[in-house]
């Protein structure tokens, strides 16, 4: 279920009301410009100041937000579904269709080399002129597009999940061009020391003074950015795969830092024992009480963190390398533990016989029927599994540090 509930005062107090659809006009619902706390279930939510989703002013993705800025400035709410509606003629008429996920073949749906005009929401989407992601033409971020270059040329579209715009000049003015992946020399792109704002989709990205990323000046996260420290002194890019963001306050207020390395002492960052809310993106993040990465108190996989237990009492910091997140429902649902090191008997982890969906990170991890290591295995390379063959019946994890398993128990 995908829900928003709003509150008329913070700390989720007053009265309130749960939306599971967008919501076009706030004063029908009698909520107009009174939102002060929100808690978002699922998918993310976009926030307007007027009616009919006009004037993003915000984007709340899932958790609790006992305030909001431009509290009390809310007059629409919609779910931001990351979606793409193409339409056979200019001007959004004739046939359409809505596509939710990556079509790599237009044909099969109907709609190959026929789109004229085009309708964005949420992330934006690469069309491309051939079947399965051949030849990009071009990227559309969030908006209405009443014609389209290239009309009637596109076979496959692809939601954009990682991604920055880079603009002329501040404000988002001027040329700008759109990147997904890492550009090691902007002059190739006639974009070099010509930078002066950014928008950035998913993953942060480094800017570098220098081409081949050197000198690294800045670290952007998901967001827009009116102006930039450093404009017009930026040579090359690159997508910041792991990432954790550290904030002073719960709910992601305060001061903040983004850490894309270990930090072994978080004193020198002028940070210590003061993280009482986290971001993670990409590898688990090892947090530690003390410095040099003594007593790890904590293991955080990709995702938004409103409130850590042992806040204000970490010390150190480090990317999380080998590493197995086990959940107890399929699609990453229930209850999860994550582990780093062998474990022989789950029955002590509380875990046993019930992993349904797993998330490895790094070296391919063995799991096995019996415990120590015994009976039928599944072996599972870096990646997401929503669903295992062996549900339910996991009793014990190692990691596969060889390419060759050895001693494998096949009994059943």
């Amino acid at each position: 279920m995908n829900s928003i509930t709003v509150y008329e005062h913070i700390n989720f107090k007053g009265n309130h009301k749960t939306f599971t659809q967008d919501v076009p006009d706030l004063r029908v619902e009698n909520f107009n410009d009174c939102i002060s706390s929100v808690k978002v279930v699922g998918l993310p939510w976009f926030l307007y100041k007027h009616i009919n989703y006009n004037e993003k002013i915000l984007v709340l993705k899932e958790g609790d937000y006992s305030s909001i800025a431009n509290n009390d400035c809310v007059s629409s709410l919609k779910i931001v579904r990351n979606e793409i509606t193409v339409y056979e003629h200019i001007n959004f008429q004739g046939n359409h269709r809505t596509f939710t996920q990556d079509v790599p073949d237009l044909r099969v749906e109907k709609f190959n080399d026929c789109i004229s005009s085009v309708k964005v929401v949420g992330l934006p989407w690469l069309l491309y002129k051939h079947v399965n992601y051949n030849e990009k033409i071009l990227v559309l971020k969030e908006g209405d597009y009443s014609s389209i270059a290239n009309n009637d040329c596109v076979s496959s579209l692809k939601i954009v999940r990682n991604a920055i715009t880079v603009y002329e000049h501040i404000n988002f003015q001027g040329n700008h061009k759109t990147f997904t992946q890492d550009v090691p020399d902007l002059r190739v792109e006639k974009f070099n020391d010509c930078m002066s704002s950014v928008k950035v989709v998913g993953l942060p990205w480094l800017l570098y003074k220098h081409v081949n990323y050197n000198e690294k000046i800045l670290v952007l996260k998901e967001g827009d950015y009116s102006s930039i420290a450093n404009n017009d002194c930026v040579s090359s890019l690159k997508i910041v795969r792991n990432a954790i963001t550290v904030y002073e306050h719960i709910n992601f207020q305060g001061n903040h830092k983004t850490f894309i390395q270990d930090v072994p002492d978080l004193r020198v960052e002028k940070f210590n024992d003061c993280i009482s809310s986290v971001k993670v993106v990409g590898l688990p993040w090892f947090l530690y009480k003390h410095i040099n990465y003594n007593e790890k108190i904590l293991v955080l996989t990709e995702g938004d963190y409103s409130l850590i237990d042992n806040n204000d009492c970490v010390s150190s910091l480090k990317i999380g390398g080998n590493t197995i997140v086990v959940y107890e429902h399929t699609n990453f649902q229930g209850r999860h533990k994550t582990f780093t090191e062998d474990v022989p008997n789950l029955v002590k982890e509380n875990f046993n016989n019930c992993i349904s969906s797993v998330k490895v990170f790094g070296q391919p991890w063995v799991l096995y029927k019996q415990v120590d290591y015994k009976g039928k295995v599944q072996m599972l390379e870096e990646g997401e599994y929503s669903s295992i063959d062996m549900n339910e019946c996991v009793s014990s994890l190692r990691m596969l540090r060889d390419k060759v398993l050895v001693h494998v128990h096949t009994d059943a």
